[in-house]
C-alpha cells in the first residue's frame, strides 16, 4: 500500500514539474507575441469631401483622377514594440495604380510632417508643398511617398530636419489595405523619440502626384487642365503663394481652408500650416492686412481655441494569435496535470 502511495505521489510530481516547465518554456513565447502587437496611439478625423484645398481648387482633369482619390479621411498611428511605427492613411479612394508603382498606389502623392518632442531641433519647411509649418510644431522627421520624382527617385524617403534623407529605409515597406495607404518604418529610424509617441503631431497633406515636378507635387493653374490643379487664386499664384495641397489633416473644412488662405500675397509670405492635435490655445492664422513689407506677420484671429475632437491617446492592445495560443497551451497543460491527479485518487479509493 506504501509503495502504491509513493507511485501516486511521484506521478504527481513529475507531472506538476512537466507543467511548470512547460509554463516557463511558453513565458518568453508569449512575451515575443506581446512585443508584437500593434498599439493604435492617435487616431484622427478628417472631413469627407473637402479635397478642395483652399476651398476651390479643382482635380486635375485627366481620367484617373476620379473624385475622391485625393479625399483625405482619416490618419492614424501605431506602435510595435518589436518592429517599430505604422501610419495609416485613409482616402475616400485609392483609384488604381495606373504606373504600376510598387508602393501600390500612383495617383495621390502622401506627405507626413511629424512634431515628435517639444523644444527638439525641427524643420518648418516642406517639400514642394508651397506651406510652412508654424513654430510650435517645427517638424523632427517626415515621410513622403511615392517618391519616384526628382531628386529623390525612390518609393518612399524619411527625411530628417537637419536635411538628412534616407531613401527607401531598410526594413521599411508600403501597402494598400482596402481605401488604406499603411507605411511601417522599423525602430531604428524613429527610436530617439519612440517613447514620447503619444505626444506626437502630424502635418499630413495630400496632393496629386506627378513624377515630371519637382519632388512629384503636381503645379497649379487658375484653369482646369489634365496635368494641373486648377481653381487657384490669380493673386496667390502670380505672387508664388499658392499652396498646392488638394487636403490636409484638420477637423474641419472651414480650419482647412483658414489655414491654406492664410499666405500673404504683397509680402511673399507663405501659408502657415499646423499639425494636429492641435495644442492648448491654439489659434487660426489669416492673411496679414498691412502692407508694410518689413512689419507683416501672420497674425491670429480672435478665435480662442480649436481642438481636435476626434484625437484618441489611449492605447488600445490588439488581439494576437500567438499570444492567445500561448496562454491556452499552458492551460491545457496545467488542466491535464489536475485530471490526471484526480483520477489517481479515484484509483486509489
Amino acid at each position: 500500500m506504501r509503495g502504491a502511495n509513493t507511485l501516486r505521489k511521484g506521478v504527481m510530481v513529475i507531472t506538476l514539474t512537466i507543467a511548470v516547465l512547460v509554463t516557463v518554456f511558453l513565458m518568453p513565447l508569449q512575451t515575443h507575441a506581446t512585443q508584437w502587437r500593434w498599439e493604435t496611439v492617435t487616431s484622427l478625423k478628417d472631413p469627407v469631401g473637402d479635397d478642395n484645398g483652399a476651398g476651390n481648387y479643382v482635380y486635375p482633369e485627366a481620367s484617373e483622377f476620379q473624385k475622391g482619390v485625393l479625399d483625405l479621411t482619416g490618419f492614424t498611428a501605431r506602435f510595435n514594440r518589436g518592429y517599430g511605427i505604422q501610419f495609416m492613411v485613409n482616402l475616400s479612394k485609392i483609384g488604381g495604380n495606373p504606373r504600376n508603382f510598387n508602393t501600390g498606389f500612383s495617383l495621390q502623392e502622401i506627405q507626413i510632417y511629424v512634431h515628435a518632442k517639444d523644444g527638439a531641433p525641427g524643420s518648418i519647411s516642406t517639400y514642394g508643398l508651397n506651406v510652412i509649418v508654424r513654430g510650435p510644431d517645427a517638424w523632427q522627421f517626415a515621410v513622403i511617398a511615392p517618391a519616384y520624382a526628382p531628386p529623390w527617385n525612390a518609393a518612399m524617403v524619411l527625411i530628417y530636419a537637419n536635411g538628412t534623407v534616407v531613401k527607401d529605409p531598410e526594413g521599411a515597406n508600403i501597402s494598400v489595405k482596402d481605401n488604406s495607404i499603411v507605411i511601417n518604418i522599423p525602430m531604428k529610424y524613429v527610436r530617439s523619440w519612440s517613447d514620447n509617441m503619444k505626444y506626437w503631431r502630424y502635418f499630413v497633406a495630400v496632393t496629386p502626384f506627378d513624377p515630371k515636378e519637382p519632388f512629384g507635387v503636381m503645379r497649379l493653374s487658375t484653369a482646369p487642365g489634365k496635368n494641373v490643379i486648377g481653381g487657384a487664386n490669380p493673386s496667390a499664384l502670380n505672387a508664388g503663394v499658392a499652396p498646392r495641397i488638394m487636403d490636409l489633416l484638420a477637423p474641419t473644412a472651414a480650419i482647412q481652408r483658414r489655414l491654406l488662405s492664410s499666405y500673404d500675397t504683397r509680402s511673399g509670405s507663405p501659408a502657415v500650416v499646423a499639425a494636429v492635435p492641435y495644442t492648448k490655445n491654439y489659434v487660426l492664422p489669416q492673411p496679414v492686412k498691412t502692407v508694410t513689407l518689413i512689419t507683416t506677420k501672420t497674425l491670429p484671429t480672435t478665435v480662442t481655441h480649436y481642438e481636435y475632437s476626434t484625437v484618441t491617446t489611449t492605447v488600445t492592445k490588439l488581439h494576437e494569435y500567438y499570444g492567445s495560443m500561448t496562454w491556452g497551451l499552458m492551460g491545457l497543460v496545467i488542466l491535464l496535470a489536475i485530471v490526471l491527479a484526480v483520477l489517481l485518487e479515484r484509483s486509489r479509493k
